[in-house]
């Protein structure tokens, strides 16, 4: 109870107070705001009835705060949700207020809701936008992502068991010398401190949190690094990115005018990726590396009617492919390479994710029979990608001139190339 009035003391303390590194205390003031607004929800999060995580930050520690933000309204909205609306909430913060981030030290309108899959190496950077604009719904949202400059060759950050996270949202926010820097309001609620960090060497690096924004202060978190220290501001954009944002309406901006600066900023309708970051700008190319095992369904009897009693072989095959995947359109190939029926066949096969765990695909292969009697071989084929984690399975039933109606059973693992 002593360290919460501690905090609350804090909490009450102008917000406007000079501080000795305004931007980095203002995004972590940012995730504790969100934090107490949101409340996790396991259920809604893993899709069964699981119990909720401890709630550390929770509305009544900044009444006076939200009383002041809220104007005329005399209620907060709060949500009972998931890390999406943890980071999409953070967000609206900054396009409301962005006057007030420009001033603490933001870097004109370089601020993202950050994201990863099943894969921890590869982060998305995209917007909240309107119906029009958007290339997905997330979490009954409209978002926009950039095309390829979305993804970044970043490692997310680590969870307190060491391993990185994954299905997870977060935000990106631009500091005015060029450094990336990330809040996780989601984690900051479960876990009682501030979770944040910059990027740095590909990969995303927690920082120290000041205490004097902390419920729990475990031991570990002195261990930690300090902020890197601020350099010189960038000069200013030369893109459109800020004329299209400036351009825009803000929703929420004429209510909200109290504690923060409202500005006018709205969703951007371009991407301009900072050189200024330490993160890897290039496009990375998504891969699963593939084994498979192919056999035959005529039972030991090719559909070579030269052959009635074939060798062993005859009706059994490996496949060796290289599977790529893009997450924007849900499109992907498969390069194979497959020996059956005494064959060796060169494939190519096209897919479509109609869903996460649900990638139809079909199409062929070319080759020559190697042994016996030597001729031009081919089979049509089609089957189902199901990606598990870091893995992938896949099956698929083909149709070959040598060996007749056969099957395939593929395990991938997923692979990120630069």
């Amino acid at each position: 109870m002593k360290k919460r009035y501690f905090f609350l003391i804090i909490i009450i303390f102008p917000y406007f107070a000079t501080f000795a590194d305004s931007f980095t205390d203002a995004i972590q003031d940012l995730a504790i705001q969100t934090a107490c607004i949101g409340k996790y929800s396991a259920t809604q999060a893993g899709g069964g009835w699981y119990d909720d995580p401890y709630d550390y930050y929770t509305p009544d520690m900044m009444a006076g705060r939200f009383k002041e933000m809220s104007g005329n309204m005399t209620r907060t909205t709060t949500f009972y949700g998931v890390c999406f609306d943890y980071a999409e909430f953070a967000y609206q913060d900054i396009k409301s207020y962005k006057s007030f981030y420009n001033n603490a030290g933001l870097y004109e309108n370089q601020y993202f809701i950050a994201g990863v899959d099943s894969n921890p190496n590869t982060i998305t950077l995209s917007s909240p936008t309107n119906r029009e604009s958007a290339t997905t719904i997330q979490n009954g949202v409209y978002i926009k992502t950039y095309g390829s400059s979305s993804y970044r060759s970043v490692k997310a950050h680590k969870m307190t068991n060491g391993t990185r996270a994954s299905h997870h949202a977060w935000l990106w926010i631009q500091r005015d010398d060029g450094v990336w820097f990330w809040i996780d309001p989601t984690w900051t609620d479960n876990l009682g401190y501030v979770v944040y960090g910059y990027v740095s060497n590909g990969e995303e690096i927690q920082l120290q949190p000041d205490e004097k924004f902390c419920i729990n202060y475990p031991d570990y978190l002195k261990n930690l690094p300090l902020p890197p220290k601020r350099g010189a501001k960038k000069a200013p954009s030369t893109s459109n990115t800020t004329t299209a944002r400036s351009n825009s309406t803000s929703s929420s901006s004429s209510a909200n005018n109290s504690n923060r600066n409202p500005s006018s900023g709205g969703s951007s309708s371009t991407y301009n990726p900072s050189s200024g970051s330490s993160s890897s700008n290039r496009n990375p190319v998504f891969a699963y590396v593939c084994f498979g095992y192919i056999g035959s369904f005529s039972k030991g009897k090719s559909s070579d009617s030269s052959n009635s009693n074939p060798d062993f072989l005859e009706n059994l095959g490996i496949e060796f492919s290289i599977d790529t995947y893009a997450k924007k359109s849900g499109q992907f190939a498969i390069f194979s390479f497959d020996y059956f029926g005494s064959s060796c066949l060169f494939g190519f096969n096209w897919g479509y994710g109609l869903s996460e765990f649900f990638q139809p695909y079909f199409g062929g292969a070319l080759g020559f029979k190697i042994s016996g009697d030597k001729r031009f071989s081919w089979k049509i084929d089609a089957g189902i990608r199901v990606p598990v984690s870091s893995f992938c399975i896949r099956a698929d039933i083909s149709y070959s001139n040598t060996i007749g109606f056969a099957g395939t059973i593929a395990i991938g693992m997923d692979l990120a190339f630069l």
